[in-house]
């Protein structure tokens, strides 16, 4: 079965925010000449202080957090700090597994975080130029499809807050070049995550 991945920087849906606890930055980049091509808002969800005392399997995003009647949960994976969702049919497949995990002080928690970032490019190849602000340190991989390993995630998400840290891997199969496919990217991940770290500090 031939895959076709999609330049995820240039194909980014947009998500409504209403009602939720998440701000959204407006950003730009030039395109040439003097005009300007506007670029996907990203995002954002503060940190805190104190550390987080929640069970992680009650920090995961939940089927309430997606587009609603779209994505359905599955077993598929799933373990007490992961969960996964899925939305497809016979020309595409989209997968979101969301992750965390409660450690017993910051310092354990930045180690895993910087762990996890420094694994990020064997899988996904490169990271964004451009993150969401979510927690305390956020950091955003992608693969386009130019990376040799085509079985990872199409997008990373990696967050920490105090002594958690977060990811969504979003990962995405094309099967058809005429079909209408319905478009994500960083920017929806990035909300995805806002609402995932909102529940933290909730």
């Amino acid at each position: 079965m031939t895959v076709r991945r999609r330049a995820i920087l240039a194909a980014v849906g947009a998500v409504a925010a209403a009602g939720c606890g998440w701000s959204q930055d407006p950003g730009g980049d030039s395109a040439g000449g003097d005009e300007e091509t506007p670029r996907p808002t990203l995002a954002e969800s503060g940190g805190g202080d104190g550390p987080i005392e929640v069970d992680a399997g009650r920090l995961l995003l939940t089927i309430e957090d997606l587009d609603a009647g779209a994505w359905r949960e599955t077993d598929v994976q799933t373990t007490k700090t992961c969960n996964t969702f899925r939305r497809g049919n016979e020309d595409y497949s989209f997968v979101i597994e969301s992750c965390a995990e409660v450690f017993e002080d910051e310092a354990a928690a930045s180690e895993e975080f910087d762990a996890a970032v420094d694994r990020a490019p064997k899988l996904l190849g490169e990271r964004a130029d451009r993150e969401p602000e979510i927690g305390g340190k956020t950091a955003v991989f992608t693969n386009d499809g130019g990376f040799p390993r085509s079985d990872g995630p199409t997008i990373r998400l990696l967050f920490r807050d105090t002594n958690a840290t977060g990811r969504i891997d979003f990962t995405e199969e094309i099967r058809s070049d005429t079909a209408e496919i319905p478009q994500y990217g960083i920017a929806d991940v990035s909300v995805w995550g806002a609402r995932m770290h909102d529940r933290w500090r909730g």
